[in-house]
């Protein structure tokens, strides 16, 4: 289950035009993070081992990973539904969400279980619309935005994507990236570049560190979502726009951090600012 805010970019013309499309696209993302079924509403995550049923509080039946994916029995005096399809799980059912792929989200007790796969291992995560991380949620701080953070760029793609393998904040487990070019900008008269990643409307184009990053910013990186931008012959990046990702309001997530490549050693004083520190 993973939800973002549309990230379609309108032209930049006077700073009070600017100002109020990047208010609109801020609300929309407050509302995103207040959602009964976002990322602040999940209340924890259980890793399963092969051939152990394992049971969670909160959330009626047990799961087990098996080789082919996770069996779930649910409990015969509430049943759950499968929330994509609505269908009714009365009986034992496997499921196998793909690695970092979508996931299987389970319905039951006014509470979902969310069946992730991530290099291969099964976990659940619970999701709670009373959940602590909702209940105490008032915003989100960022820096003001300036459409000096507007930045023309030059997207270089390549011919042929390339694999790659993007560590995670929990290091134990990994994301398969698949990097379809090369972002080349400057801030500040320096030349820069960030690769670009495509898995997907849902995905970030660029995940990217920045010299404000561990102190006025999230340490693991930010999001950028730019996939409309990559097919226009002038590409704009809007720092203004950099999110945190979901670990950064939440412990039970797996989000990928920024690689090597995209670690910037520039201030980039735009966007959200970390959680931690208000």
């Amino acid at each position: 289950m993973r939800h973002r805010t549309e990230e379609r970019m309108t032209v930049v013309t006077t700073p009070e035009q600017y100002a109020a499309e990047w208010e609109r696209w801020h609300a929309a993302r407050v509302a995103e993070l207040a959602r009964p079924d976002g990322w602040l509403s999940i209340t924890s995550i259980t890793w399963l081992l092969p051939g152990a049923n394992k049971t969670i509080e909160g959330f009626p039946g047990s799961f087990r990973a098996t080789k082919d994916g996770v069996a779930y029995t649910p409990d015969a005096s509430e049943p759950a539904t499968v929330r994509a399809t609505g269908e009714t799980v009365d009986a034992a059912a496997t499921f196998a969400p793909q690695v970092d792929g979508a996931s299987v989200t389970l319905a039951a007790g006014g509470k979902l279980a969310e069946i992730i796969n991530r290099s291969g291992s099964y976990a659940v995560r619970i999701r709670d619309p009373k959940s602590p991380g909702l209940l105490a949620f008032h915003g989100v701080d960022h820096f003001e935005p300036n459409p000096a953070w507007v930045v023309p760029a030059r997207f270089e793609r390549f011919e042929q994507p390339r694999r790659e393998q993007v560590n995670s904040v929990l290091g134990t487990v990994t994301h398969n990236k698949q990097v379809v070019g090369l972002l080349h900008f400057a801030i500040d008269g320096q030349d820069l570049t960030l690769e670009a990643y495509d898995d997907g409307a849902e995905s970030p184009t660029v995940i990217f560190t920045d010299a404000t990053s561990g102190d006025e910013t999230y340490g693991a990186g930010r999001f950028l979502y730019l996939a409309d931008q990559l097919d226009r012959p002038d590409p704009v990046i809007d720092f203004n726009r950099a999110i945190n990702p979901p670990c950064a309001f939440s412990e039970f997530c797996t989000c990928a951090v920024a690689s090597p490549r995209n670690r910037l050693s520039v201030r980039v004083e735009a966007g959200e600012k970390n959680p931690h520190n208000h």
